[in-house]
């Protein structure tokens, strides 16, 4: 490479610089730490020469262990989604004016670097920085990312002041995250992932934008004497409005066919969309 060259090279790799740190910096992305750490995990290794798989980023950006299957937990190809959506939002707004773009096409996990404007008004290619990374799998249960709802279902609040009671909540929230896993409608974030918000004070806008995700279920449970009730509620992430909600009664038992009873009527009780899965 000559000394022009290399000059050149630089310049390139300074531009996208500034113009991940412009993106960083937006309104856009101003609540989504997730995608901003996804977004500077992929244009810095793509920079760096890292060969971007979907096992590296779970690990890296998501914390996943090496046990990471993507095949059980779809929550990188539904960040990657989020992301690309994310960034489409950017560019139609904030970012209109913008030198160049990140784009993050299907089925590729690194991105390339477009010039904004091309002949014909629209954006165009200016060299695709990046060819590495596996492939997403778009076909992933049966249908286009885009055709998916995505939910997370948040760890249910335990209001029995009665710390042996958890053990009830956590099982009743994996009952409901294994029945939505069944619906090939639904991508759902896995529980690991979702359990970073237990005993937190959240914002659902905050938590959709940190999971990638476009509702949130979550619920408490009171257990009086010999009832248990549990209250869900169903929110759309991109404004905080909860859609839905409902009540569900059960003894006190305990018992894991309680868990499942109630994870079955909450699951049959929600909107259609999203209520075909069989608990």
């Amino acid at each position: 490479m000559s000394e022009q060259q290399a000059k050149n090279a630089e310049t390139e790799v300074a531009v996208i610089q500034n113009e991940l740190a412009r993106v960083l910096s937006s309104q856009t992305f101003r609540r989504a730490n997730r995608m901003r750490e996804l977004l500077d995990y992929v244009v810095n290794g793509t920079l760096n020469g890292v060969d971007l798989t979907e096992s590296k980023a779970a690990q890296e950006v998501f914390g996943k262990d090496e046990s990471f299957d993507a095949s059980i937990d779809p929550e990188v190809r539904i960040q990657y989604g989020r992301l690309r959506r994310k960034l489409a939002e950017y560019y139609a707004t904030e970012g209109k004016e913008a030198p160049i773009m990140i784009d993050l096409p299907a089925r590729k996990y690194g991105p390339v670097f477009l010039a904004s404007k091309s002949d014909n008004g629209g954006p165009s290619r200016n060299g695709e920085a990046s060819r590495n990374g596996d492939t997403p799998d778009e076909s992933s249960r049966g249908q286009p990312e885009s055709d998916l709802q995505s939910i997370a279902v948040l760890p249910f609040a335990n209001l029995t002041n009665d710390p042996s009671r958890d053990v009830f909540c956590y099982g009743l929230t994996e009952e409901i995250i294994t029945s939505l896993v069944s619906d090939p409608k639904v991508n759902v974030v896995a529980s690991s992932s979702a359990f970073q918000f237990k005993d937190k004070p959240v914002d659902i806008r905050e938590a959709g934008e940190d999971l990638g995700v476009q509702m949130i279920l979550e619920g408490s449970v009171r257990m009086e004497d010999d009832q248990t009730r549990v209250v869900v509620r169903l929110a759309r992430v991109n404004d905080g409005i909860a859609v839905w909600s409902d009540s569900f009664d059960a003894k006190v038992d305990g018992a894991l066919s309680t868990q499942q009873g109630v994870a079955r009527k909450i699951i049959k009780s929600l909107p259609v969309e999203l209520g075909k899965a069989e608990a």
